[in-house]
Order: structure tokens, then C-alpha cells, then sequence
């Protein structure tokens, strides 16, 4: 109705409030309702009754619209000799008071749908920046749980680059101790090989003085500087077994020392601790058979003196041939034991060289590994640097749109 107010007042030009629209409008309205109510319960009860109430809300209706009519007419009517009255009499008081109250009229109307739209359009504003708001809430909040993981993360990158650095130092101090190792074992080796030697050498030559032992007389002085060789090559025997001591109890020792560097690498280092313990077991092995080579060499000398005092003497030729069997036998056992060492020193540095290998490999890989950590962890401080600026750009939108709201 309203609606119809404001139609009927641009249509005809004239005033007409609030009230006197109601009335021509409700009035004829309230009518067509009532004859609608009435019909339907003609159509469901069909009673006479009812066909009378229908009859007397038609009478009503069209009386109540003719009414309506007419009031509306009378208005108009009103309005149009006040208007032409006038127009007639020169009063432009009268007319700009009645074209006033039409624009004040118009004016207000437009005030309250402008003020109306005004206060839609500031909460549709209101209720997207509110929303705006929570989502750069839930974004920073997103933010900051990655920026955290992501703090996290290059911790966990730095701790395991410094392990690895750790690691690389430990593998070079193992391939330090193993060169060490592996060019003594190759010393001890060669010094065992030419024990070998003398002592096949004296083997055969206390062969030889068994053979000429049927010429006692004209062998008897050959037969002494063979001995006083023998007294010789034991000595040397002695300085060598003295040598391959010293060098166990540093194999041992630097086996100690390489577990010990083992222990610190943790899981990295359980080859390295098994390599250890095989080289403790081989210096240990190698000290038990310098021992015995030791006893053998001291038997050997105390023989050989024996034989320097038989030689002394031609009576004592047929002991001296005893004597000789008995230093022929100590150097087949020492020759024996060597070739056992020998073997055992040579399997020690063929293993040695191969863990080597596999260590330079290894150090090669935990390069090849920092290289890369060090590499994510740069771009992991691009990520964050780019993240931090992300988060200054939503704080600064956010402090904006709060600005706004506070403006609406």
C-alpha cells in the first residue's frame, strides 16, 4: 500500500499523507480478504448462511470502494481548485508552499532510502570484513605453525650437519689410523718374510753340517763359524722379534683407540668397531706368536752356545751333532710360525685396505650429503624470510581493514 501511495502521489501531483492513503487502500483491500474468507467457506460448507454473509461482503465491498472513490475524488477535486485558486489570484506563497511540501515530502522519502541503503551497504561491508578478518586470522595462525615447523626442521638440518661434520672428522681419523696401521703391517710383513728366510737359510745350512758330519775332523771349524752365523741370525732373529712385538702392542693399541673413535660415531661406526676388534684379535694373535718365537730364539741361542762349547773340543763332536739336530729342529718350528704370522698380516692389511676403500667412499657420500643439507637449509631461510614477509603483508591488511571497520 504504500507502494501504491507513492504511485498515486507521483501520478497525480497532490498531497496526500500517510493516513488518507491507508484509508483509500485498506479500506477496499480489507474488503476483497473478506470476500475471499467468506467464499472459500461458501465453497466448503455451502450454507445459506454463508451465501448471505457472501452477499452482504460484495455489498460492502463495492460500497466501501465507491467510498474510497469518492474520497479520493473529493481530494483531487480539493487540491485542484486550491492549486487553480492559486494560479488565478498571483499567490506564489500558496503554490511554492504546496510545491515545498511535495519536494520536503520527496526529500525525506529520498533521505530514508538513501540512509536505508547507506546502512545495508555498511553491514554487507561490515559482515565481508568481519569475514575478511577471520580468514587472515586463520591465516596467520596457518602461518605460524609453519614458520614454528619450519624452525624446527632447519634445527633439525643444522644438528644433522653438524653429525655429519662430526662423522667425516672421526672417518678421517680412522683412515689416518688405518694408513698408520696398514704401513706397519706391511713393514712387519716384510720384515717376517726375511726372517723366513734366514731362518730356511740356517735350516739348510745346519743340513748341510749334518751331511759333513762324517768329516768331523776337517768340518769342525766350518762347523763352528756355521754356529757362530746361527748366534748371529739369532740376534737379528731376536731384534726382529723385538720389532714384531713393538708393533703388535701398537696394533693394539691403535685397535683400542679406533673402537674407542667406533663408540663415538654410534650407528655410523659398528663397521669401524668390527674392523677393530678383528685387528685387536690378529695383534693379539701376533703378540702370543712373537712370544713363542721369542722362546724359540732363546732355545736357539742357548743351542748355539752349547755347540760353540762342543766345537771346542773333538771329543765333544758327536754332542755338537745333537746339538745341530736340535737347532735344525727350533728353526723349522720358527719358520713355521712365521709363515703363520705372515699369513695372518697379510689377511689383517688386505682388510685394512678394503675398509679404507669403503671409508674414503663413505666420506665421499657424507660430502656429498652436507653439500646437500647445506643447501636445503638455505632455501629453507628463503622460505622463511618469504613467509615473514607474507605475514607483515596480512598484519598490515588486517590493521587496514580494521581501520575500515572502524570508519563504518
Amino acid at each position: 500500500m504504500d507502494f501504491l501511495g507513492k504511485k498515486l502521489k507521483e501520478s497525480l501531483k497532490v498531497g496526500i499523507s500517510e493516513r488518507e492513503t491507508l484509508f483509500i487502500f485498506a479500506v477496499p483491500f480489507l474488503a476483497v480478504i473478506g470476500m475471499s474468507v467468506v467464499t472459500a467457506f461458501a465453497v466448503v460448507m455451502a450454507s445459506k448462511f454463508i451465501i448471505i454473509m457472501l452477499t452482504l461482503a460484495v455489498v460492502f465491498g463495492i460500497s466501501s470502494g465507491a467510498g474510497a472513490v469518492y474520497f479520493a475524488d473529493s481530494k483531487l477535486k480539493a487540491e485542484k481548485d486550491r492549486l487553480l485558486e492559486a494560479m488565478r489570484t498571483g499567490k506564489p506563497e500558496e503554490m511554492q508552499t504546496m510545491v515545498g511540501r511535495e519536494a520536503a515530502a520527496a526529500g525525506a522519502e529520498l533521505k530514508r532510502a538513501a540512509e536505508k541503503e547507506r546502512k545495508s551497504i555498511r553491514n554487507d561491508i561490515g559482515e565481508r570484513m568481519s569475514r575478511l578478518n577471520v580468514r587472515i586470522n586463520e591465516i596467520s595462525m596457518e602461518n605460524e605453525t609453519l614458520l614454528r615447523k619450519m624452525t624446527s626442521s632447519k634445527a633439525e638440518v643444522k644438528d644433522n650437519t653438524e653429525n655429519l661434520r662430526k662423522t667425516v672428522t672421526i672417518i678421517d681419523n680412522i683412515n689416518r689410523g688405518l694408513s698408520s696401521m696398514t704401513a706397519d703391517l706391511k713393514s712387519i710383513s716384510e720384515k717376517t718374510n726375511m726372517i723366513v728366510g734366514i731362518a730356511k737359510s740356517g735350516t739348510a745350512v745346519t743340513g748341510s753340517e749334518i751331511q759333513a758330519m762324517g768329516k768331523i775332523k776337517s768340518a769342525v771349524e766350518e762347523s763352528a763359524d756355521v754356529i757362530k752365523e746361527l748366534q748371529n741370525t739369532s740376534k737379528e732373529t731376536r731384534k726382529i722379534v723385538v720389532s714384531v712385538a713393538e708393533i703388535a702392542k701398537k696394533t693394539n693399541l691403535l685397535s683400542l683407540n679406533a673402537g674407542i673413535e667406533a663408540a663415538r660415531a654410534g650407528e655410523a661406526g659398528k663397521s669401524f668397531a668390527v674392523v677393530a676388534n678383528e685387528i685387536r684379535s690378529l695383534a693379539e694373535a701376533s703378540q702370543q706368536a712373537t712370544n713363542e718365537i721369542d722362546g724359540f730364539v732363546s732355545n736357539m741361542e742357548e743351542l748355539a752356545k752349547r755347540a760353540v762349547t762342543v766345537m771346542s773340543g773333538q771329543n765333544k763332536i758327536e754332542e755338537a751333532v745333537n746339538v745341530v739336530y736340535t737347532a735344525s729342529d727350533a728353526f723349522i718350528n720358527i719358520v713355521n710360525s712365521l709363515t703363520g704370522i705372515s699369513k695372518m698380516l697379510t689377511a689383517v692389511y688386505a682388510i685394512s685396505e678394503e675398509h679404507k676403500v669403503d671409508n674414503d667412499l663413505l666420506k665421499v657420500l657424507s660430502k656429498k650429503i652436507e653439500s646437500k643439507l647445506s643447501e636445503l637449509s638455505g632455501n629453507i631461510d628463503s622460505v622463511f624470510k618469504k613467509i615473514k614477509e607474507s605475514m607483515d603483508v596480512i598484519k598490515q591488511i588486517s590493521e587496514e581493514t580494521g581501520e575500515i571497520e572502524r570508519a563504518l
